[in-house]
């Protein structure tokens, strides 16, 4: 039993030897092109480790607007007003509108769902990543 187990060993590793050393070969003979490596710049953060947001606090405004929109943004979609005051005629639905955009606007919330998504691994919750966070909150997780 042992030999068996040890020439498939050996085998398989001779295989994968043998697969690495064909794909690693140039076919043409050329030399690979150097590409130009694009440094992305590192992202600002503050004394707690929180990414802080790159855009502006026009910018986040504008995005925070948009994301709190009755039935359009992400937030928008699951907030009450959308359902029963789509168009923000009432009071309360312009009240609620108004604080899901100050509190789009504030730091990103610790006790959030994306957060421990995130956390884990998981790259986009609701079609949104960790760094679009940042284009309405001042400051990220």
């Amino acid at each position: 039993m042992r030999r068996w187990l040890l020439a498939s060993g050996v085998l398989i590793l001779a295989g994968s030897l043998a697969v690495t050393t064909a794909y690693t070969q140039d076919a043409s003979g050329e030399k690979p092109k150097k590409t130009a490596v694009r440094h992305m710049p590192k992202p600002k953060v503050d004394a707690d480790g929180h990414q802080i947001s790159p855009f502006s606090l026009a910018q986040r405004t504008a995005n925070a607007k948009k994301d709190c929109a009755p039935g359009v943004g992400t937030h928008g979609v699951y907030r009450g007003y959308t359902q029963w005051d789509p168009e923000l005629k009432s009071i309360e639905g312009k009240k609620l509108y108004a604080a899901c955009i100050k509190r789009g606007l504030e730091p990103a919330p610790g006790f959030a769902v994306h957060r421990f998504a995130y956390a884990i691994g998981v790259k986009s919750v609701f079609g949104r990543t960790k760094e679009n966070c940042l284009e309405c909150h001042s400051k990220g997780y």
